[in-house]
């Protein structure tokens, strides 16, 4: 049997499917994910500035949501 028998060919990424359950997210998804652990890293940090105190994670969070509305607010100026 001759190798050129039973060579397969060659697929385009386009036209390969993926295996179950590996589906890319839609941007809109990447993007959310993408500004949530953005919030979650700054709330972090300011939190970590703040000398880690104990409780009230909210004045964080809302510092961080705060910072990030502005940035974004001036970037799209």
């Amino acid at each position: 049997m001759s190798a050129t028998a039973t060579a397969r060919p060659l697929q385009r990424e386009s036209e390969m499917r993926r295996p179950p359950g590996t589906a890319t997210a839609p941007d809109s998804e990447g993007r959310e994910t993408s500004m949530q652990e953005n919030l979650a890293k700054l709330a972090y940090g300011l939190w970590q500035e703040r000398g880690c105190p104990q409780g009230s994670p909210e004045v964080d969070w809302a510092e961080a949501e705060r910072k990030l509305r502005q940035s974004s607010e001036h970037a799209s100026r």
